[in-house]
This record gives C-alpha cells, structure tokens and sequence, in this order.
C-alpha cells in the first residue's frame, strides 16, 4: 500500500517581544506559611503511622 503525503506550508511568525517582567509575587504571611507546614508535618506523620500499621 502507497503512502501518499500533500505538500503543506505555513509561515511561521517570531515570538512577540518580551515586555516588562511581571511583578514579583508578594511575601507569603510568615504565620500563615508556618501553620501551612505544620499541617503538612502533621498529614504527613499521619500517613506514616498508617503505613506502619498494616
């Protein structure tokens, strides 16, 4: 069986220039950010105790 391909064209056009960088995100709460990684430790330790029972 032939395998037949059609002639495809395109124009390919640059990337537009690059503006401004974005501005920078702002500083996450210290107290928030340390209660987001106690939960994640305590998850964490969690389903390693389950793990450890089986």
């Amino acid at each position: 069986m032939a395998v037949t391909f059609e002639e495809v064209s395109t124009e390919i056009e640059p990337p537009p220039p690059a503006s401004a960088p974005a501005p920078a995100a702002p500083a996450p709460d210290g107290a928030a950010l340390a209660e987001q990684i106690e939960q994640t430790l305590r998850v964490r330790a969690e389903r390693a105790a389950r793990l450890c029972d089986r």
